[in-house]
């Protein structure tokens, strides 16, 4: 090694594990509570750290569906097209399709939508609006 090359990892650690936990040493009770559940669900099965969804800009999925679930009084759910084929999710309000998004993994874990907040809130309004769902 010459200094800037880290040791490879044994191939002993579970798949997806992280040598660091970016919850140590914080405060859970500061976190909403479907975060606090999921971050306790992915400890429970030895799991790499929770890492909640986002949109391409950085914004949080769960926090803006919920906003929107609250605020419109529907219900706002992504679902796998054909997870054995695609990457694409379907947006569905009140189990209606309104669109499709175009998701991805990032090497630490965290599931991306390929779509910025800003649209998923047009999109969203747009289909209430119409009474399509």
């Amino acid at each position: 090694m010459n200094g800037k090359e880290t040791p490879p990892r044994s191939a002993s650690l579970p798949a997806g594990y992280d040598e660091t936990d970016p919850y140590e040493g914080e405060e859970l009770s500061a976190y909403p509570d479907w975060w606090q559940a999921n971050i306790a669900e992915f400890r429970e099965f030895g799991m790499r750290p929770y890492l909640p969804p986002r949109f391409v800009d950085g914004a949080a999925v769960p926090e803006l569906i919920s906003t929107l679930e609250a605020e419109l009084g529907v219900k706002i759910e992504l679902r796998a097209v054909d997870p054995s084929v695609t990457d694409d999710w379907t947006v569905r309000v009140n189990k209606t399709a309104v669109t499709e998004i175009e998701r991805n993994r990032t090497p630490s874990g965290r599931t991306e939508y390929m779509l910025n907040s800003t649209e998923f809130e047009r999109i969203i309004r747009h289909a209430v609006s119409e009474e399509k769902v």
